[in-house]
């Protein structure tokens, strides 16, 4: 070989050194945003260590294919147990705390959100270039999509397109056909045609994918249907319709998880490309539906397990494949995570309040990494109260640091501790066996309460009507409640 060989080939290997680490510097990321599904609504494994954490009534292959190839987290959660505010968190980085929107029930009354930091800002403050999309559910209240930063989105939407195409068009609005439930099919090909665009034009790209399922009501193609009766008639034969219509559907939103899987390889940049499978909050807990939240305590309204752990698996690069983090995340982190992803370094303002942290560190294996957290606990804060008698979600509060979980009902006044890494059932109490923790717990919720001036409370009434009560309307409210409760149980008698 002659010297100018030589330097020939060295300077072809450094030119190409650098587009790889220019090319990796700036990395896809998809985020498949599922509704209203429980953390074991998968056939995929969300805890290594428990077999209940799956149910054999669901057939999600592709969902098993992207946890065989990256990493699941057994302890993730959402931001609230109900979808507006988590979305909200999820958007913004913050506690639904402190944006002043712990319900669906305040959408019309929380702040005007056209100057709050975004996902898409986050990533842009760190390359412009990003081509950014948001398909599907929006509900994300006093924010329209292009003012949050998004390229290619379908408007300000709601559970309404779950239902109808264009559903904000009033009597305008079509009825979505069979061979489209839930718009899983429409979206997932409007995804792929995204990704296939952007890989085309070699730009980088940050893709939301909301979809309106596993919400209700219970959609899914006929075929699908069948075939999924015929596969739990030998294993299940003793289901409620109910829960057969939902894994249906749960089935059907896995195929198109897995267009999205198949484009990306198709375009060749899956080794540069992060794909997120999770839920705005946990499931139903009411009976005939997806058949319980099973082990989880509680579901979608509630501020235990049920109805805030969620599950969430990602693949993408320096992911060791195959593999399970057990270190709490919640979905307030993807904004500062994502930020990180694409190479942001500098810290982000703490002007933005961000109570969110990257969790990078744990994507490339390191379980041990310290996160740095604007608000390094997890608070919750949900004041809603439908007072139904099949579902009599309480207004509660609540709060996790390390292993434990602090959990108050507005309702009974009671507290309970729970060492949730261990006990994800909530089954054993720790409140007279570990004072001082929980002490400690009761103190920093309330401190996080002041710090951001929590919100009033929001009671949602039997009889449908929303009132903005305060403490005193709180204690009222109760009375009534266990008035009306005793007397039913006296009549009963």
């Amino acid at each position: 070989m002659t010297k100018n060989s030589f330097y020939t080939l060295l300077v072809l290997g450094l030119f190409s050194g650098l587009l790889l680490k220019a090319e990796t510097s700036k990395p896809n990321i998809i985020l498949i945003f599922s509704d209203d599904q429980g953390w074991a609504d998968t056939s995929v494994h969300m805890h290594p260590d428990r077999k209940d954490s799956r149910k054999g009534i669901y057939h999600t292959p592709n969902l098993e294919r992207l946890a065989a190839e990256g990493m699941i987290f057994s302890q993730a959660y959402a931001g609230a147990p109900q979808c507006a505010p988590s979305r909200a968190a999820l958007m913004f980085g913050q506690t639904p705390t402190r944006l002043a929107h712990t319900t669906n029930a305040g959408d019309n009354l929380v702040p005007d959100r056209s100057h709050k930091f975004t996902i898409p800002q986050a990533i842009r403050l760190v390359h412009p270039e990003y081509a950014t999309a948001h398909l599907g559910k929006w509900h994300v209240p006093k924010l329209q999509p292009e003012v949050a930063g998004f390229d290619v989105h379908d408007g300000y939407t709601g559970n309404g397109g779950g239902e109808y195409y264009e559903a904000h068009k009033g009597k305008d609005k079509k009825k979505l056909p069979p061979e489209d439930p839930k718009q899983i099919y429409t979206i997932s090909e409007r995804a792929c045609d995204f990704i296939a665009q952007q890989a085309k034009a070699k730009k980088p790209f940050y893709l939301q994918i909301s979809h309106y399922a596993v919400h209700v009501s219970l959609q899914s193609r006929a075929k699908t249907l069948e075939r999924t009766k015929k596969r739990l008639a030998t294993t299940h034969p003793k289901l409620h319709q109910r829960t057969i219509d939902f894994a249906a559907m749960v089935e059907d939103l896995d195929i198109g998880v897995g267009m999205i899987l198949d484009e990306v390889e198709k375009q060749g940049i899956k080794d540069n490309t992060y794909i997120i499978f999770t839920s705005d909050n946990g499931g139903f807990s009411y009976a005939n539906t997806s058949g319980q939240n099973t082990p989880l305590k509680g579901g979608k309204r509630w501020l235990y397990e049920g109805g805030i752990r969620v599950p969430f698996v990602i693949q993408g690069p320096k992911i060791k494949a195959g593999t399970y983090c057990n270190q709490p995340i919640i979905n307030w982190d993807f904004l500062p995570t994502f930020y990180d992803l694409v190479g942001g370094t500098e810290a982000l303002s703490q002007d933005l309040e961000l109570d969110g942290g990257s969790f990078r560190a744990y994507l490339e294996g390191d379980e041990n990494a310290k996160i740095n957290r604007g608000t390094e606990d997890f608070v919750w804060r949900f004041l809603k109260w439908e007072g139904l008698p099949h579902d009599p979600v309480h207004p509660a509060a609540a709060i996790r640091r390390g292993n434990h979980k602090l959990y108050y009902s507005y309702y009974t006044r009671k507290y309970e501790l729970f060492d949730v890494a261990n006990d994800i059932e909530e089954a054993k109490d720790l409140m007279e066996s570990m004072p001082e923790l929980a002490s400690d717990l009761k103190k920093s919720m309330k401190q996080y309460f002041d710090s951001v001036d929590a919100q009033d409370y929001w009671i949602h009434r039997k009889d449908g009507k929303r009132n903005l009560i305060g403490k005193e309307g709180l204690e009222e409210e109760i009375k009534r409640h266990q008035k009306e409760a005793l007397e039913g149980k006296r009549k009963a008698q």
